[in-house]
């Protein structure tokens, strides 16, 4: 059984993902928190591999964001890879936190 060490809410979103070398963002469908965003995936990606992520906040607000693959989930638990964000600034992790908070609110 896993434990979930997540702290901060966490909601779904299509992020985009560009990789080392390349020129391009792939989109891919996650689960976003302040610190770090889940990629459902059946491509791994490396633990360690750097990346950048970004998130559209939605009235033409994107944040572009520095993340490190921090790991694989075990293929019983879905494909996909974890991925840390990586120098975030302080209000970066507020807007992030604020967009979860209004989606949250909306959802109700």
């Amino acid at each position: 059984m896993t434990v979930d060490r997540r702290t901060s809410p966490r909601i779904s979103v299509d992020v985009g993902v560009k990789r080392r070398g390349s020129r391009f963002f792939v989109k891919y469908n996650g689960d976003i928190s302040a610190n770090g965003v889940f990629l459902n995936t059946a491509i791994p990606l490396p633990r360690g591999e750097k990346v950048e992520i970004e998130i559209d906040l939605g009235n033409d607000e994107k944040i572009l964001l520095n993340g490190e693959v921090l790991a694989q989930s075990p293929e019983e638990a879905g494909l996909g890879v974890s991925v840390i964000f990586s120098k975030i600034k302080e209000e970066e992790k507020k807007r992030i936190e604020e967009y979860i908070n209004s989606v949250c609110v909306i959802s109700r």
